[in-house]
């Protein structure tokens, strides 16, 4: 479905991503409903999960894109109620996902968790976020291991 769509993607993820990384989301909508119960901050939330489904699409992104897609979710912890919590789970997809981003973000993203302790981060979360992302260097060096073994 989405097979011929790279460059739209590409578009949508820069979209967002400059709408959350530089606070603009509110001006960036168009015809956000006069008479909707959704509030401004729901947007925010929306971008975090759009960003979460487009981390399937990551073979289409640079670096400096992955990155920046890990700078979102870290600023979403920082929102209330359930744009912290989707930015926690989508953080630890990352971990996994984007590996060696999460690996050079995790002590910015563990000084905003301890800052934002209002939220009431649970102490779990932050630790399997911070085993995942130390399970790498890890993995990868047993698999050089088991490579040298081979051999």
């Amino acid at each position: 479905m989405f097979s011929n769509a790279a460059a739209q993607i590409r578009e949508l993820l820069l979209a967002v991503m400059e709408g959350v990384l530089q606070n603009s989301l509110q001006d960036r909508v168009n015809n956000w409903p006069a008479n909707s119960t959704r509030k401004p901050s729901d947007m925010y939330l929306l971008a975090c999960q759009l960003l979460t489904v487009l981390l399937g699409y990551k073979h289409l992104f640079t670096k400096a894109q992955q990155d920046d897609m890990i700078l979102c979710f870290e600023k979403g912890v920082a929102k209330l109620g359930n744009t912290a919590k989707t930015s926690i789970h989508a953080l630890n997809l990352c971990s996994v996902e984007l590996p060696l981003s999460m690996q050079k973000l995790l002590s910015p993203i563990l000084a905003k968790f301890s800052q934002v302790s209002m939220l009431g981060l649970k102490q779990k979360e932050n630790k399997l976020l911070t085993r995942r992302c130390r399970l790498h260097p890890i993995r990868q060096c047993l698999s050089t291991f088991s490579s040298f073994c081979r051999h």
